[in-house]
């Protein structure tokens, strides 16, 4: 299986088997993991950062990174992530309307898990 990902982050992903290649910003290094496992991992960092990325320029009042954007990284495997940040840099906290629909992808997800691993 051969899987190439790339955003303008410079970020790339390129995975055969169970060996993943990683390449952010020209520096390469290879993986001896599952490519599931790498995306997991990937997805989840890009949340982390995001949120924290958010919350620098909510204290400077500069031009924000979407909810949607937030969400959609936690929807798409970055829950983890996205909950670490969030609470590490105390973003997003006190928002109830963003933590129903946060809280909600995450137990859609740890049930989907459960039924999988059932």
């Amino acid at each position: 299986m051969i899987s190439r990902i790339n955003w303008k982050t410079g970020l790339q992903i390129r995975c055969d088997k169970f060996i993943c290649h990683l390449s952010i910003f020209g520096v390469n290094l290879h993986l001896n993991m599952h490519p599931i496992t790498v995306y997991l991992l990937t997805i989840n960092g890009l949340a982390f950062l995001f949120n924290g990325t958010d919350k620098w320029l909510a204290v400077r009042q500069k031009s924000r990174i979407s909810e949607k954007m937030l969400l959609g990284l936690a929807l798409t495997g970055g829950s983890i992530g996205g909950l670490t940040g969030m609470l590490l840099f105390r973003h997003k906290i006190s928002k109830m309307a963003f933590l129903w629909k946060f809280f909600g992808i995450l137990i859609g997800q740890l049930l989907l898990l459960y039924l999988f691993l059932k």
